[in-house]
Parts: structure tokens; sequence; C-alpha cells
């Protein structure tokens, strides 16, 4: 029982979070992203696939809009809360974060939606449009908001809580860290969604802000749409391939999402893996129990046997016996733990990380439950035959 509810516990819970990155979303309206050289920069990657020629172009043909997303130096980008009056020294202390600076292409056609929004901001495109007009406005990713969690040291922002659909603006400082002096104030007036936060995280300023304090951004993404039906996967290898000598690499967002979710489940498995050897070890204890039970209760299988019971009636009274133990305790474990589940995925804690509905895996459920049932009653096919064998006699005799 134990066992059963650790496992349908923990297929659950990732059942359920990986849900999260289900549908388009988490895409934020584009389908491949593109990485260029820092060394080497394309600028207009249509034109350079068009200029190939061939398939290339019509590879060209496929995408829509593309649009570049700079990235400052990971190493220099830094960032910190504004200072409160009596500022202590881990206040004034600047901490490491992805800062982004989104081209007016991205700002004006991107599809990324927001959580939470700075009062007086009615909608996701009129913070978008702040963003692009004001050279004071940031959005950023809904990791800088929450508890610490395990890193400590991990930028927090200050006066915004997880759940808030609305926040007063937040006041935070940016610097490069090879200009210390050279501090920053911009206001944060948007909160990036759960699940667009896996692809687009980040302190995202206005381009003008970007190119006054980042003069030398590290690398650009792109950002691609596609025509509607075209295949993400194929159109970003033919990028990659025919601007592989330029050190660009391209892939399907939907994939990079494909692929975490793989890795995430490849851990849970193995996870969920090493709780199977204990339902083996409990389905074995089943079998142990069950020979002892004939050893133990020989009088009482003698009686049966004299007053007429059948050899059939007698094994199969003894299958009837564990198969009624073995389902009582899968059934409760499955059904605490999904009471469990329920009640966590329930509490505010995991609805403001964007899971609003309860799933059930019933498949996995029914696939652990009907193996765990089934080997049980396989390990008390062998006790039940040797009670049946017993003979009458030696049954009555045996003390």
């Amino acid at each position: 029982s134990l066992v059963m509810f650790a496992l349908v516990m923990m297929s659950t819970m990732n059942s359920n979070f990986n849900r999260i990155f289900l549908g388009d979303e988490p895409l934020g309206g584009y389908q491949i992203v593109v990485t260029e050289n820092p060394n080497n920069h394309i600028g207009d990657i249509k034109q350079a696939l068009i200029d190939k020629g061939g398939d290339s172009a019509a590879a060209a043909a496929t995408l829509t809009e593309v649009d570049e997303v700079r990235l400052a130096n990971g190493l220099v980008a830094e960032v910190r809360n504004q200072l409160p009056p009596n500022a202590t020294a881990a206040d004034k202390k600047f901490q490491k974060y992805t800062v982004v600076g989104p081209s007016t292409g991205f700002i004006e056609h991107n599809g990324v939606k927001l959580a939470a929004r700075a009062t007086g901001l009615g909608s996701d495109a009129d913070v978008w449009k702040k963003l692009e007009t004001d050279p004071n406005a940031a959005i950023i990713d809904t990791n800088a908001i929450g508890d610490g969690g395990f890193d400590d040291s991990a930028f927090k922002l200050r006066g915004v809580r997880q759940g808030d659909a609305t926040f007063a603006p937040a006041h935070i400082q940016i610097r490069d860290a090879t200009a210390p002096d050279k501090i920053r104030d911009v206001t944060v007036i948007g909160i990036i969604g759960a699940k667009a936060s896996a692809l687009y995280g980040g302190l995202y300023l206005s381009p003008a802000t970007f190119d006054g304090v980042y003069a030398r951004p590290e690398s650009s993404l792109y950002a691609v749409k596609l025509t509607p039906g075209a295949n993400a996967v194929n159109t970003a290898k033919a990028i990659e391939r025919v601007l592989s000598s330029r050190g660009v690499q391209a892939d399907s967002l939907r994939k990079i999402i494909d692929d975490f979710q793989r890795t995430s489940q490849g851990f849970a498995y193995l996870i969920q893996g090493f709780m199977g050897i204990g339902l083996f070890v409990g389905i074995a204890a089943v079998g142990v129990v069950a020979f002892r039970t004939v050893v133990e209760r020989r009088q009482q299988i003698g009686m049966l046997r004299a007053i007429g019971y059948t050899r059939n009636a007698v094994a199969i009274s003894f299958l009837l016996e564990s198969s009624f133990v073995a389902a009582l305790g899968i059934l409760s474990g499955i059904a605490l733990a999904l009471l469990l589940a329920f009640q966590l995925l329930s509490s505010d804690d995991f609805t403001k990380q964007g899971i609003h509905s309860f799933y059930i895996p019933w498949l996995q459920i029914s696939a652990i439950g009907g193996f765990a049932f089934i080997a049980s009653l396989l390990m008390t096919i062998i006790p039940s035959r040797q009670a049946s064998s017993i003979p009458i006699a030696d049954a009555l005799r045996y003390e």
C-alpha cells in the first residue's frame, strides 16, 4: 500500500507538471529560435537563406517573421532591487541575471503571455507597448518572484508576490559590471507567465536602454514565425544546414520543450523504478505470507476437506483471500495518493505556477495497479495449490 501510494503520487504530480507545457502558450507565438555565432553576426536570416538559393530559398519562403533578441553578457549583466532608506550590505549587492534586449519587431509581434501587470496597464499589449516607448520600463520572468528556493543568492524582485494579477510598479537597478559606477534605474511593469518563462526568461529592457547600458551584447537570438502548416523541425534543420558555416544553430521551440520534458520524465521514471523494486519486495512478502498461512492452517484445511470441500475449492479460497488483501492495499494506496495530489495541486503554491486543473494519468495508474495485482496473484498460486494437495489425514494429524 505504501509503495503504491508513492508510485501513484509521483506519477500524478509529474503528469500534472508536464501539462503546463502543453499547447502553444509556452511558444510565445514563435516556432523556431535561431542562435548565431557571437563572432559572426548574421543580421537578416531570411535574406541569408535567399542568397543561398535552391532549397534554402524555399525554406526562406516559410519564414513570415524573424525578430532579433539580443542577450547581454552573463558575466557582466547585474541587477538589484532599488535601495531602501536603511540599506544593508546585502541590499547593496548586485546579482547576476539574464538581461535581454528585444528588438522593436519582437516587442510588436510576440505572443508571450504575462502573469501580472503593473497597475494602470489593462492588457499585455499595453505592457509591451510601454516597454517599446518608455526607456525606463522593464519586464521580468516569473522566476524572479516568490521565495528564494534552493538558491538564496538568486535575484528576487521585491514587492511582487506569486499569484498577484496586478502590482505597484517595482523599481530596480541594473549595471554592466565592467562599469560599476554607471547604475541605471528601471521600473518593472510586467511579469512573464510561468509557461512562457521556460523559453523567455530574463529581464527585458527597452531597446534604447539596453543599447545604453550593454553596448556590446554577447550574442543575438532570432525568434521565427512560420507559415501555417510548415514543419518547424524540418525548417530549423534546413536553416542550420545552410548557415552552419557561419556558426548558426536552429531549433524548434516545441522540440526544445519536448526534450526538456523527456529529461524531466526520465529522472522521474528512474525514481519510480527504484520504488518499483520496493513493490517487488512487497509482492514477494505476499507470497511468503501465503506459504506461512498454508503451514499454520493445515488442520483447518483438513477440516474443510473432511466436510466436503474439493481441492479446487480450497485453492480458490486461498486465492480469494490473498487477492482481497492485495486489492485492498492497491486501492487504498491509489485513493490516498490521488487525494493528497489533488489537495497539493489545488493549493495556492501550485495554482500560482500555472496548474489550474487536476489531471489523473489513468493509464499509468492502471498499469501499476494491474501489474501489482496480477503479480501478487501469481505469488499465491503455488501455496494455494500446495494447500489443496495436502492429504486429509495428514492435515488432521498436524500439530
